[in-house]
């Protein structure tokens, strides 16, 4: 499962020669917390379809919205239009995905505070860099990050160009293609990441990579590949985390519920899921079972809430030792990595006490009823701007076309009579 969430989403195990680095036994397993059978998954995915059909119908609102303001020059690409990541937004919300987004407010680690509420200071920071890097956990990063990282580009595979809709979509926001049929396709991709970062200009959207080449459970971060760091540019490093009831990441493996016989220490607790047994040929840690995309998706939408934290880090400039030497780069960075990534399970973990003062206080459905509220003032912000630029596209059009008006007789009156001047 890990191999197959690099290879749609990464584009970084592309970008290097050689097989891809197995991930530790310890990164490999997913926890066993809030774990659905599939009877207490129904009521999820009855509000995960309904929740779908109303946040697709607003993303596609959008999409088309952005689609109009870029042919009309408004914005560069429909994935740029502010109506677009309304949709896209409440596309997220419909699916119980609620993310919260801070950044380092101070010279040192752990002071993080809340992104710029401006768009464009907030677009300015975001957009300041050639490449954005962070750690790969789920398949839900692939959806999350492009959203609050005000939609940077990506490496995709190329047939992704094809599929129905999603392709379209693909390509609308100027992805970066690599042909994984093509022999030389690491070479390509590592040409493409290159050439961005040549090419890039502040104020550009910045290439986001996930330089593990595959998805770890997000308690740690593995070794990175070397493709972000060949350019010797800038990066701006993202860490993300998941805190809700049930772990989404997509590993091989996840913890049993209840293992039978399972081994234990002297002080009678399970062994160490570092240790490796052998399950169906692969190295499997012990205490752990086979886990894959189907009872992935089954959990997924069994749980109607999912939130994580994205931490946004100040701009890693490399110094000219590191611009000479990429895996001098990558080491440093990926150390900076872990020790935010450690920071920020101590800041969540600071906050759970009085987030659990609160639920016991009833304001989950404080939060709920919130939770809504964003959702519809999404949607009707989002309908309202449909409602106007429909007008305004049609005052566009039977303005450039003078026999048009003859068949809105109403609009014309009402029109003339707003031109007229008072006696």
């Amino acid at each position: 499962m890990a191999e197959k969430a690099a290879a749609e989403g990464t584009g970084e195990d592309a970008a290097e020669d050689g097989k891809a680095a197995a991930v530790p036994a310890a990164l490999d397993v997913a926890k066993a917390d809030s774990v659905l059978k599939p009877i207490q998954a129904l009521p999820g995915i009855v509000a995960h379809t309904v929740g779908n059909l109303v946040g697709g119908a607003t993303l596609g609102a959008g999409w088309a919205i952005g689609k109009a303001d870029a042919k009309l020059g408004k914005t560069k690409l429909a994935s740029d239009s502010e109506a677009f990541k309304m949709g896209f937004r409440a596309w997220l919300y419909a699916n119980g995905i609620w993310p919260t987004v801070l950044c380092e407010g101070g010279p040192y680690g752990n002071d993080f505070v809340p992104l710029p509420s401006d768009a464009s200071a907030r677009c300015q920071m975001l957009r300041s860099t050639p490449i954005v890097i962070s750690n790969h956990v789920s398949y839900l990063d692939t959806v999350i990050l492009p959203l609050v990282l005000e939609v940077p580009k990506l490496v995709a595979m190329a047939e992704v160009k094809t599929w129905p809709l999603f392709g379209q979509l693909c390509r609308d926001m100027d992805m970066i293609w690599v042909d994984r049929k093509d022999p030389d396709s690491r070479t390509a991709a590592k040409e493409a990441i290159s050439e961005h970062a040549q090419k890039w200009e502040r104020g550009e959207r910045p290439l986001l990579v996930w330089p593990e080449g595959t998805t770890s459970n997000g308690q740690g971060i593995k070794e990175f590949k070397s493709g972000a760091f060949a350019p010797g540019k800038a990066v701006r490093p993202v860490v993300i985390k998941y805190t809700g009831d049930w772990d989404p990441a997509n590993v091989n493996f996840r913890e049993d519920v209840s293992p039978p016989g399972a081994k234990e220490t002297s002080g009678g607790a399970p062994s160490d899921l570092a240790s490796s047994d052998k399950v169906d040929g692969e190295s499997s840690p012990s205490c752990a079972s086979k886990y894959g995309d189907t009872e992935w998706v089954q959990q997924f939408m069994g749980h109607m809430v999912h939130s994580c934290t994205v931490l946004v880090c100040k701009t890693y400039q490399p110094t000219k030792a590191e611009q000479a030497d990429p895996e001098l780069f990558k080491s440093n960075v990926h150390k900076l990595m872990q020790e935010r990534l450690r920071e920020l399970n101590e800041f969540v973990e600071r906050r759970k006490p009085a987030k659990d003062a609160k639920s016991r206080t009833g304001s989950f459905s404080d939060s709920v009823e919130k939770a809504t509220d964003e959702l519809i003032g999404n949607m009707g912000r989002l309908f309202d701007k449909a409602g106007r630029k429909f007008s305004e596209t049609s005052e566009q059009l039977q303005a450039s076309v003078p026999w048009l008006p003859k068949f809105f007789p109403e609009q014309r009156s009402s029109s003339e009579k707003a031109g007229a001047v008072p006696k």
